[in-house]
Order: C-alpha cells, then structure tokens, then sequence
C-alpha cells in the first residue's frame, strides 16, 4: 500500500515539474540578440535623419526677404526674419526615438542574459536585465501614448520574479526551467508592447518625413533665388552615375530656369526613396518583432522553433537601411 502511495506521490511531482528545451532557449535568445541589434540600428538611424533637423529647418524664411519688392520692404523683412524656434512635433519625436533605442538596447542586454539563463543559474542577472527593459520599455511606450491622436499603450509588468515564488528549493532544476519560461513570456511581452509603440511611431514619423520633404524642397528653393547654390551641384551626381567622368558646365543663363526645375525634380525624387526605405525601415521592424514573439510562443508550447522568418525580416530590415543610407549619402 506505501509502496503504491509512494509511486503514485513521485509520479504526481514529476508531472508537476517545469520543463524546457534549454539548447531552443539559448538559440531563440541568440535570434533575438540579433533582432534588437539590428532594431537598435534602425533606431539610430531614423535618430540621425532627424538629429540636426533643427539647424536649418525655416532658415528659407530669412531668404525670402530676397524677394521683397524694394530695398525699404527688403530692409524691413531681414529685421523681422529670426532664427526658428524648435519645432514641437520634430522635437517630440527626437525625443521619442532616444527612448526607444534605448528601449531596444536594454532588450538586447535582456537577449543576452536570456542566453545565460539558458545555460546556466544566471537568474538574478536575468532578472536584473529584464527589469531594466520593462522600464525603458514603458518610457518609450508613454512617450509614444502623448503624440497627437495616440492611443495609450498600458505599461508592463515583469513575472519573472514570481516565476519561483512557493517552489521546493531542493529542486533547483525545475526552478531554473521555471524563470526560463517566465523570463521567455516576459521577452514576449516586451516585444509585443513595443510592436505597438513602434506603430504608432512609425505614423508620426511618416507624416513628418513629408512635411520635411516639403522644408527640404523649399529651403533648395530659396537659396536657388538667391543665387548661392547651383543645380549643377544638383545634377552632377546624376550624370556621373549615368556617365562615370562626364564634367557639366555652367549653364547658360537662357537655360538656368529650365536647369534648376529638372534639380529640384531630383531633390524631390531622393526625398521619396528616403521617405520610401525609411517607411519600409519600420515594415521590416514590425515583421521582425512579430517574428520574434511568434518563437517565444513556440517555446512556451515545447513547439520546434523556425528562425528562418526572423532571419529573412532582418535581412530585409538591414537592405532597407542600406538605401537609407545610400539617399542620405547622396544628398551631402
């Protein structure tokens, strides 16, 4: 009778145990270092595209004056002609990119300590690590619920802490598998959460791209009417990568409208493949948060994890950049 009582005991806590694939642990947190790596990049470079906005946003309202009827009206405009103020909206987002690579940063150190974990009792480390993503994590979130027309993002909360709580200490193991699978919702969580900040973000940042599409072309404009740039400077780069070596001369004067008006067409056509890569910059971003969370699921199910869809969104990801940067490079 003990015998039976006693085997039916031991069959009831094996049951109970907490079980985890710990070599798919470690791979998936390998994929999402990766991942947040490559969103880290993303980050920073939507950061730079708007990073000096404000040197030289509205500088065209002082080159106007060029255009006043006569010298008093000339005189009058250049005293009444300032210095711009910050735009609010450029600088909300400013801001709210900082917070949101950081964001990325800290899930990447979070990544990390989720591979350790795997491996070994680093669950404090882990913890630690989590913890400090959360938090950032939530910065940026409200940050992104106080843009114009948001929809509030509630803040998230860690269970990795509680992963163990009223655990038999005697069975390290199974408390161990228990903070991985906490730790792997949690991981979950964050990415989810920042899915959709990075929606919303990816709105604002849309529309302001268009506005400075719109700044770009005119600041171009104005400083063409007052004669201190050239739209050979324009072109030059044009002709030079449908014909390597060829050198353009000044134009004509005859020929200066029609020459300035095919410049301005390709300051207008470089900004549309920005705003494009830049656009499909956050698609990708999107994808691959999407992806990532997809396998943490899969873990928690004891599924067969497939990295194939994370590795080709970062791919995409990483290509999209590249362009950025390539129309970025082309415009200094």
């Amino acid at each position: 009778m003990k015998t039976k009582l006693g085997a039916l005991l031991v069959a009831t806590f094996l049951s109970s145990c907490t079980t985890v694939d710990r070599n798919a642990a470690a791979t998936l947190g390998t994929a999402g270092e990766n991942a947040t790596q490559a969103l880290s990049s993303q980050a920073a470079q939507a950061s730079e595209t708007l990073g000096d906005l404000n040197q030289w946003w509205g500088i065209h309202d002082e080159l106007v004056c060029i255009n006043a009827p006569n010298a008093d009206a000339r005189v009058a405009c250049i005293k009444g002609a300032s210095a711009p103020a910050p735009d609010p909206s450029v600088t909300q987002i400013i801001d709210l990119l900082a917070k949101h690579k950081q964001a990325i940063d800290t899930l990447n150190q979070a990544y990390a300590a989720f591979v350790d974990l795997a491996h070994y009792n680093a669950g404090q480390a882990a913890t630690a690590a989590l913890n400090t993503a959360f938090a950032n994590v939530n910065s940026f979130t409200g940050a992104v619920s106080a843009l114009p027309g948001a929809t509030a993002i509630a803040p998230i909360s860690t269970t990795v802490e509680k992963a163990t709580a009223g655990a038999l200490s005697i069975i390290a193991d199974n408390e161990e598998n228990a903070q991985i699978l906490a730790a792997n919702t949690d991981l979950e969580t964050a990415n989810d959460a920042l899915y959709k900040g990075l929606q919303t973000e990816s709105t604002a940042m849309t529309s302001l791209l268009v506005t400075l599409q719109a700044e770009r072309e005119a600041l171009y404009q104005s400083g063409f009417d007052a004669e201190i740039i050239s739209p050979t400077d324009v072109l030059t780069p044009v002709f030079s990568e449908a014909y390597p070596g060829i050198h353009l001369q000044a134009a004509p004067a005859a020929n200066r409208d029609v020459i300035a008006a095919a410049a301005k067409n390709v300051i207008s056509i470089e900004n549309q493949i920005t705003n494009t890569a830049v656009s499909k910059s956050y698609t990708d971003a999107l994808a691959t948060l999407q992806a990532v969370s997809a396998q943490h699921k899969k873990l928690a199910a004891a599924q067969p994890l497939n990295l194939d869809q994370i590795e080709g969104d970062i791919s995409s990801l990483q290509t999209n950049m590249a362009q950025v940067s390539s129309a970025s490079t082309a415009k200094k």
